[in-house]
């Protein structure tokens, strides 16, 4: 079994791979990208969970969001505090893999922190949906029990919503699974 398998049977979605390779699925991933590009305000946390998790899947999509092209103009964007510019090229990103928690973290808080109307695309509600799904595929307490994670600069983000960051941390392996502890 591949990495990507082993992962969807870790987050109790056995089928998972299926759901999102089946037509006549809900969670058919094509079908989850059009409802994200024509009725984001529709996604629910469902949504999200096979959006993240079917995304390992999806071919051109890159295993690291952080490598993906565009993304070094949209961090300097976000260090400079240029939200117009985070917004214009989070946009993008996203168009590319919808599920980038850290894009949509900062594009939430350029909305809001400026007063934007979000109901066209509702970033902010993916990403609460995001946070929701992730969340729900374990409490953290231990290895068997760990939140799965698709990228991992996904883990910086979880923690900081957690309020881990800046915590004492280490890390744990068991086979080929890296565990954040």
């Amino acid at each position: 079994m591949d990495g990507r398998a082993a992962l969807l049977l870790l987050c109790g979605r056995v089928a998972a791979r299926d759901v999102v390779s089946d037509e006549r699925s809900a969670y058919y991933y094509p079908r989850l990208l059009e409802k994200v590009r024509d009725r984001p305000a529709e996604l629910s946390t469902g949504d999200c969970f096979y959006l993240y998790y079917g995304g390992v899947f999806q071919p051109g999509l890159p295993m690291l969001a952080i490598t993906a092209p565009g993304r070094t103009g949209f961090n300097r964007a976000v260090q400079a505090g240029n939200c117009r510019k985070v917004l214009r090229l989070g946009a993008r990103l996203l168009e590319r893999n919808p599920t980038t928690l850290n894009v949509l973290l900062h594009m939430a808080v350029c909305i809001r922190d400026n007063q934007i109307p979000d109901a066209e695309f509702a970033y902010g509600q993916r990403f609460r949906n995001l946070l929701e799904a992730i969340l729900s595929t374990g409490d953290g307490r231990s290895m068997p029990t760990a939140i799965r994670i698709a990228d991992m600069e996904d883990d910086h983000v979880i923690k900081g919503v957690l309020g881990f960051l800046g915590s004492k941390e280490s890390l744990g392996f068991d086979g080929d699974h890296a565990y954040s502890i």
